[in-house]
This record gives C-alpha cells, sequence and structure tokens, in this order.
C-alpha cells in the first residue's frame, strides 16, 4: 500500500519554507518513514537552503526535486513558494540519480543517469511496475532535452513508464536548478525511479486546435523552419492570422496564443511553440521537429484548455483500473494561465475534481512536458500532464485501455500519408533512413516499440539495424530463413514474411513480454520483390491494429522499401567508387613508380661521368632511337653546361647497332658541343663499327676518336699532365690535345 502527503509554503526564508511543507508533508503519512520527497521551488529561494531544510525534516528519504516557473498545490497554484509530496510503501523501492552536461553531451548525461537505476527495474516475471520521474534544465535546449529524452526511454525500455518536465524560473529565463539530494545545479537531468506493485496512470493533453488551412513544411532543420508552402513562416502567419498586426518583435506574443501542430494517429496534435523569428522570416521551435510534415497554426480557447486538463486527469486515473489514487503529479506547462483568461484555478480545480479533493497533490508550471498516455514519451510544449499512483496493488498485471479507439478523420489521415510519403527517396546514409523510419513509427503513428531488420550480404540473414523503444541489445540481433516459430517474435517474423499481416500476440521477448499486447511485422522488399528488410512494431495498451492503421503501417513500409532499395544502390555505388578510386590511385601509384624507373633508367642509360674538372665521360648503351636520340643531345648539353666541361669522351662500346640514326646523333652530339665551346671524342669504335660508318658516308673531319674508352683516357691523362706540368691553363691544354 502507498501512502502520500503533500504540503506547501510560503515563508520568506528558504530554509524555514522547505522544512514547513515537508513537515505538513510527512504528517499524512502516520509516522512512516518518508522513502521519495518530490520538492517543487521558485527561483527567489536559495535552493541548497531549501533542500537542506527538506532534508532536516524527512531525513533518510530520497530527495528529488528542481526550481520551477510556478507551483501546483491542493490549495491551487502559488507563484512563489515550496510544494513537498512525500511517499512511503510496503514494497516500494526508490532509486535517484542525477547527472550534469546536457546541453553540450545529452546522450551521453542520458547515459550517465540512467546506469544507476538498470538493475532495479523489475524483471518481466515480477508483478511490480517501474515509473520515472524525470526533470531537465528548461533552458538548456529543446534539441538536447529531446535527444537525452529518446535515449532515456529507449535504455529504460516499454516496460518504465516516463513522466516529468524542464525546470523554469518564472519566465525570468535567467537559470535553473535542479537537485537529487546534495547534488544541486544547472545544465542537468535528475530522475526518481519508483517500483512498486501498486498501478500507475499518466495522462496527457493540451486543448489546442487547428484553424485555418494546413500548410506544408518545404523545408526545414532540427528546430527550425524556414518555409511553410514555399513561403517564410512569419510571412503565413500574417496571412492566416490577418488582420492581426505581426511584427518581430510581438511574434513571441502571437504565438503563445497560436503556436503550431503536426497532426499524429492519436488524433491530437503534437504541439511545438515558436520562440524566435530570424531576419529572414524563419522560426525558431521548442524541441526537434519533422521534416516534410503537415503543420497546423493552432488556437485555443479557455473552455477547451481547461476541458483538456480535466480529460488528462480522467485518462490516468482510468488507468488504475478502479484503485484510488495515492497521489497526483501535475505538469503544467507555464504559458497555459496567462492563456486561460483568469480561469487557471478552475483549471486547476477541475483536475482535482478528477482525482479527487483530498488526493495529495504536487505539481510544476514548467518549460516543457514529458508523457504519454499512449505510445512513446514525447517532449511536449503547451501541454498538461497528470501521474498517478494507486494506493492498493490492483491484481491485475496488464490494464489495457477500454474506451474505444477514435479513428482518425480524413484529414488528419492525409496529413500522416504526406509526412509518410515524404521519405526522401534518396537518403545516402543508411543510419539516417532507419532514424526517419523508425521516428515515423513511433512519433507520428504511435507504436511503443519499433524495431528494423535489414538484409545481410547473405540473403538468408537479417541484421538488427536500429531500435525505439528499446536498447538494441534488448531485440533479437538476426533474424534466419526459413522463418520459424521459435518464439512469439519470430511467430510474428514468420507470420509477415508470408502473409504481410499483423499478428495480435501477447508475448514477444523475454524482456517485453509482459505488455505488449499487439504487434505488426511488416516485410521491406525491393524492385524486384526480394526482401530487403523486416520492420517490426507493438503496442502495449492497444490489443489490436484497427484497419486504417494497418494501412498506415504499411504505406509506411511501402515508401521505406524504395527508399531503403535506393540507398542501398547509392551504397552499393559508393562502395563500387570506393574500390575503383582505390584500384586508381594504385595504379597512379603503379605509374609514378613506372615513370620514376624509367627516368632512373634514362638517366642510366645515358651517363655523364666527370673524369676530371674539364673531362666527362658518356658511355652509350643498347640501341639508340628518336627519344634516346633527343635525351643523349640533352643530357649533354646540360652536362657540359652545368659542369663547364671542354672535352667530352662519347664511348660507342655498348652501342649494339650502328646505323644512319646513330651517325646522325654523334654528328649532332659533336657539332652542338662545339657550339658550348667544348670537343668531342668518339671512343670504343670497333672494326665493324668502322666500316659501318664508312659506308654510310658519315664524314669525321675534325673529330678525334679511339679505339677503346681506357686508352682515350689514358691519352688524355698523359696530355692533361704533360700540359699541366708547363702550367698551361685548361682550355690551352685542350687545345694541345686536339693540334
Amino acid at each position: 500500500m502507498i501512502r502520500a502527503g503533500s504540503g506547501a509554503s510560503n515563508s520568506p526564508d528558504a530554509a524555514d519554507a522547505g522544512r514547513c511543507a515537508a513537515m505538513e508533508a510527512i504528517a499524512a503519512l502516520q509516522h512512516r518513514p518518508a522513502q521519495a520527497a518530490l520538492v517543487f521551488t521558485t527561483d527567489q529561494y536559495d535552493q541548497t537552503a531549501v533542500v537542506r531544510g527538506v532534508g532536516e525534516v524527512v531525513g533518510s528519504a530520497r530527495i528529488i526535486g528542481c526550481c520551477t516557473g510556478g507551483l501546483i498545490t491542493n490549495r491551487g497554484g502559488m507563484a512563489s513558494g515550496v510544494a513537498v509530496l512525500t511517499l512511503a510503501g510496503d514494497d516500494l523501492e526508490v532509486l535517484t540519480a542525477f547527472a550534469a552536461g546536457l546541453c553540450e553531451q545529452p546522450a551521453q548525461t542520458a547515459t550517465r543517469v540512467t546506469e544507476p537505476l538498470l538493475k532495479a527495474i523489475p524483471p518481466t516475471e515480477s508483478e511490480k511496475r517501474a515509473t520515472v520521474l524525470l526533470f531537465t534544465d528548461g533552458l538548456t535546449g529543446g534539441l538536447s532535452v529531446d535527444a537525452a529524452l529518446q535515449h532515456i526511454a529507449d535504455t529504460l525500455g516499454p516496460l518504465c513508464s516516463l513522466v516529468g518536465g524542464a525546470a523554469g524560473d518564472n519566465l525570468a529565463y535567467d537559470q535553473t536548478t535542479l537537485f537529487v539530494h546534495d547534488a544541486l545545479g544547472g545544465d542537468a537531468i535528475a530522475l526518481m525511479l519508483l517500483v512498486s506493485a501498486v498501478p500507475v496512470g499518466i495522462g496527457v493533453h493540451h486543448g489546442w486546435t487547428p484553424m485555418g488551412r494546413h500548410m506544408v513544411v518545404t523545408r526545414s532543420e532540427r528546430n527550425m523552419i524556414y518555409e511553410l508552402d514555399g513561403r517564410t513562416p512569419l510571412d503565413m502567419y500574417r496571412e492566416l492570422l490577418a488582420p492581426q498586426e505581426i511584427t518581430p518583435e510581438n511574434f513571441r506574443t502571437v504565438t503563445r496564443y497560436h503556436p503550431i501542430g503536426f497532426p499524429r494517429a492519436n488524433g491530437e496534435c503534437l504541439v511545438r511553440l515558436p520562440l524566435n523569428v530570424h531576419p529572414d522570416g524563419s522560426i525558431e521551435c521548442i524541441g526537434m521537429l519533422p521534416e516534410h510534415a503537415i503543420v497546423h497554426i493552432m488556437q485555443g480557447q479557455p473552455d477547451s484548455l481547461r476541458d483538456a486538463a480535466r480529460y488528462a486527469a480522467r485518462h490516468a486515473v482510468a488507468q488504475l483500473g478502479g484503485v484510488a489514487p495515492a497521489a497526483a503529479m501535475v505538469i503544467n506547462c507555464v504559458t497555459r494561465p496567462p492563456l486561460l483568461e483568469g480561469e487557471a484555478e478552475a483549471e486547476l480545480a477541475a483536475i482535482r475534481e478528477e482525482l479527487g479533493y483530498d488526493t495529495p497533490l504536487i505539481g510544476m508550471y514548467s518549460f516543457g512536458e514529458f508523457a504519454a498516455d499512449e505510445g512513446p514519451v514525447a517532449f511536449h510544449n503547451k501541454t498538461v500532464a497528470v501521474y498517478v499512483i494507486g494506493q492498493t496493488d490492483s491484481h491485475s498485471t496488464k490494464i489495457c485501455m477500454d474506451e474505444p479507439v477514435s479513428l482518425v478523420s480524413r484529414e488528419t489521415e492525409l496529413s500522416l500519408l504526406y509526412e509518410i510519403a515524404s521519405i526522401a527517396r534518396y537518403v545516402r546514409s543508411l543510419e539516417r533512413l532507419a532514424d526517419l523510419v523508425l521516428d515515423k513509427a513511433v512519433r507520428l503513428l504511435g507504436a511503443d516499440i519499433a524495431v528494423l531488420y535489414l538484409t545481410d550480404t547473405d540473403e538468408q540473414v537479417l541484421r538488427l539495424q536500429a531500435t525505439r523503444g528499446v536498447m538494441a541489445d534488448s531485440a533479437l540481433p538476426v533474424l534466419r530463413f526459413p522463418a520459424t516459430e521459435a518464439n512469439p517474435f519470430q511467430m510474428v517474423w514468420a507470420w509477415s514474411v508470408g502473409t504481410g499481416q499483423p499478428a495480435a500476440i501477447t508475448a514477444l521477448q523475454p524482456s517485453w513480454h509482459r505488455t505488449v499486447m499487439a504487434a505488426l511485422g511488416l516485410p521491406l522488399r525491393g524492385s524486384e520483390g526480394v526482401l530487403i528488410g523486416w520492420l517490426y512494431v507493438a503496442r502495449l495498451r492497444r490489443a489490436t491494429f484497427h484497419q486504417n492503421e494497418v494501412r498506415l503501417y504499411e504505406t509506411l513500409a511501402v515508401q521505406a522499401s524504395g527508399a531503403l532499395d535506393n540507398t542501398l544502390a547509392w551504397a552499393a555505388h559508393r562502395e563500387q567508387q570506393v574500390v575503383l578510386a582505390a584500384a586508381n590511385a594504385q595504379l597512379e601509384q603503379a605509374l609514378r613508380a613506372a615513370k620514376e624507373a624509367n627516368q632512373l633508367i634514362n638517366d642510366l642509360a645515358t651517363p655523364l661521368i666527370p673524369i676530371s674538372g674539364d673531362i666527362v665521360i658518356m658511355p652509350l648503351v643498347g640501341a639508340i632511337d628518336e627519344r634516346r636520340a633527343q635525351q643523349v643531345l640533352e643530357t649533354l648539353l646540360d652536362g657540359v653546361t652545368t659542369s663547364g666541361a671542354t672535352l667530352v669522351l662519347l664511348d660507342l662500346t655498348g652501342v649494339a647497332v650502328v646505323d644512319t640514326q646513330v651517325a646522325q646523333v654523334l654528328i649532332q652530339a659533336t657539332q652542338a658541343v662545339r657550339l658550348l665551346g667544348a670537343q668531342v671524342m668518339l671512343t670504343g669504335i670497333q672494326p665493324q663499327m668502322a666500316q659501318t660508318l664508312v659506308h654510310l658516308g658519315i664524314d669525321f673531319a675534325g673529330m678525334k676518336t679511339s679505339h677503346s674508352l681506357q686508352a682515350a683516357v689514358a691519352s688524355v691523362l698523359r696530355d692533361t699532365t704533360i700540359n699541366g706540368s708547363r702550367g698551361e691553363r685548361s682550355s690551352e691544354r685542350t687545345s694541345a690535345f686536339w693540334e
């Protein structure tokens, strides 16, 4: 059995306000020690002193809370003060966790804050239920909060209910504070895990309705909308709200009364609050926005907003299955009270009427609401969420919502179909495509669990690609052919591969089976009908899928199949490009190596070797073709110029064949070298070579020759030595050699 108590104080002293509120709350426990204390404060207090004051009263109870935009208590709303809710129970287990760093590292911060709680999540065979009260910094930014919320939901899984809100500071937009015991600060996530056999209920509703015509988000990114129907959002607001004057200066005020809404399969739009308008007319919203979706400008009347709060409370209590609520927590958007035109207290009275006036109550006016009564938890704007915990066990392991599911209107269905059809046909990343498909399945169509498998290189195997609602390690990593019915999950796999029809089941995986009530498996087939993937969706609170829901999921599967087929083709094309690029790089490297080797060979084939300061030797080897003849000439000229040589010994010993080409090379080389002031001596002329040159009619007048290189070198060196002893200059010595 759960016992609870609530209290509030507006004492100006922070510690005293904490003590007074806690004393009032703990008195209702009838001398039972408090196990959990939920604390909401306002920004004028020293938050550390508030926590210290509460701690002095509740003792060893685990404390969690945050600064808010205002308080909700059994006495009504409070603009300032401290509110405390205490819980105690025979089987109640309580754990808390705190982690900072939300803005820069949302996923990592979410991991750190959830890890201490994982072992306490009850196993499926247990009758206990787990609920996490979740609070974040409301000034960190909606994108970080959205990312962290999804990560927490996936980590804790569908068996753990999530509800909470973003901390605020009475719209000062300065700083917020969260705390778990003595861990206190901003830019953080604070969690409290409650585990008990008693039932819990969550209701969430907003009361906003579409006005005017719908629009298409033609260009957006993350939390920015750049175009609606090809025009700026500011222009569209001006058109649809005419004759009201809308300027960048009053835009935030206008959007408080007219946020935007994105249709969902449950019939209620997901509301997003535009915060700022940029100079180009684009708008910046709180939280992630769906791409290429249908969107409406919304309107709300005091009656519809108040009725929404009543509905949320009624829906939450209905989930207790007839068990009286022991306590309740209300998370209400801080922007709603001004819209109620003085009826903010009437809204709270409607909630209390549904809960029971004696039910201990605590609540906050938040900078964002986290909740879901059906489907996955979502980050809401301008919404009210109600959480209730039952007094006693309902003796039911599963509560199915008995009220009929209202079929969506034709206009809403068309809006959903448009967004489904907008899945890009050419998404170049499998990870991005998987994220888009699962986002549509969960956010848009309301699945609690969505799992995507893709074919492996082995067509007989499908491997897990991505999950929503559960962590990847909770799903089967591999599905194989032929499909079997070894367990309920594979039963859906086998059924859907064969028929493509839904299969209503009461078991899925060991870690999911207690709450899964219906599942749908959808094959994804490529352009040739080959199975390329499989999409699995499951619901926890409804026992079936209605025909129009199946049609929407089937449309999602068709769109996903086309996009996946193209993405896989693109991936194959990219892989082929990578292979070709690697082969091309190897070829270019080989060509460079060959070019370098060829250059080396050429250098070795026509070397110019100095044997003294003004004498060089060029030995010719092999055949002399036109290309090599040019190389001989270039090497000679460059070498003579660089070295300042006055004598070149051109050795023909290694020339295999002497023909007209060779003869012309010799003549050209001799003439060119002479123009540079040097002389050429041919060496290595054998008898047969001499006869050939004579037969070719080559004129060697003025050209010295020698039968061997050795003889030529010896003669040159001897002459140089003799002339050198006379002190003659190099040029004079060379002239003497030729005379």
